[in-house]
């Protein structure tokens, strides 16, 4: 069963399974062990803190469900790119992804997380860095803080 182990692993192998944070791509299960960022309760992931500014690289993958728990990740000021995924930790409060060089569109499913109040995209523009990532759609999120 595809299970939160799973996802963080997952997420470990996207980012191109970073040193800097000590854990895994396969072995202990993080819920169980000490995972540098990852704290967990009740046998559930439910904060990745500490993981910002740490230069990570790579992407955010799909299939991150799982993480029914995580409430507030920040994986601001690193330099993770691509597309932000459709398939997010469902009861997530607060999302920060500012100062990363994420593109394309917001996902519009990102609207339907009730739980989610606050969302941070802001993007660093300038001659060294160009970041694509539109906001044009956003019109159908009032019930959000966000930042650009």
């Amino acid at each position: 069963m595809f299970d939160a182990a799973a996802a963080i692993r997952i997420l470990f192998q996207s980012m191109n399974s970073p040193s800097q944070l000590g854990w895994q791509a396969s072995g202990d299960d993080p819920r169980g062990q000490y995972w540098k960022g990852i704290t967990c309760s009740n046998n559930r992931v439910t904060e990745m803190y500490k993981l910002s500014n740490l230069k990570l690289t790579g992407t955010l993958p799909y299939g991150l469900q799982p993480l029914t728990s995580l409430t507030n990740p920040d994986l601001s000021s690193n330099n993770l790119g691509g597309g932000i995924p459709y398939q997010l930790p469902p009861n997530m409060q607060c999302l920060n992804l500012a100062y990363n060089n994420f593109t394309g569109a917001i996902p519009y499913s990102i609207s339907d997380m009730t739980s989610l109040t606050d969302l941070c995209v802001i993007i660093f523009l300038s001659i060294y860095h160009n970041n694509t990532l539109s906001t044009s759609s956003m019109s159908y999120w009032s019930n959000f803080f966000y930042c650009f």
